[in-house]
């Protein structure tokens, strides 16, 4: 058994002393305490920006939409943020120079049914795929 290998490795004192190690230790702790401290207050400030923005209401003008087919979205006529149309389907403003809308009659008053018809002129630019 004595031509085996040490089975623990033999380590020298610490050069400054038990005080020193002590002292060591301690401000290690301190270091450590320190980042610890530093990190609880970035995610404490974290959590309060998460929880204050998903608090926060948004705006008025955030639920105002400014497309031209607003008012064809169900809910903002609901909430009454647009007029209910006229007809169940309408065309955009920038598109009645090019299109028309008819209404075909149906024997179910239940069903209806629109013909959409693109009227003479010029043809709007369509990008070239090439």
């Amino acid at each position: 058994m004595n031509d085996l290998e040490p089975l623990f490795r033999m380590i020298e004192p610490p050069a400054e002393g038990i005080h020193g190690l002590r002292a060591r230790l301690e401000r290690d702790r301190r270091r450590r305490d320190r980042a610890r401290a530093g990190g609880a207050v970035l995610v404490v400030g974290a959590l309060a920006a998460v929880v204050g923005l998903l608090v926060t209401p948004p705006p008025p003008s955030a639920l105002v939409l400014d497309r031209a087919d607003a008012s064809a979205i169900p809910a903002l006529v609901s909430l009454g943020l647009r007029e209910a149309p006229s007809e169940p389907a309408e065309i955009p403003p920038g598109q009645r120079d090019r299109m028309a809308l008819l209404r075909v009659p149906t024997k179910d008053p239940r069903v209806v049914f629109y013909r959409l018809v693109a009227l003479e002129g010029p043809d709007p630019e369509v990008p070239s795929t090439n």
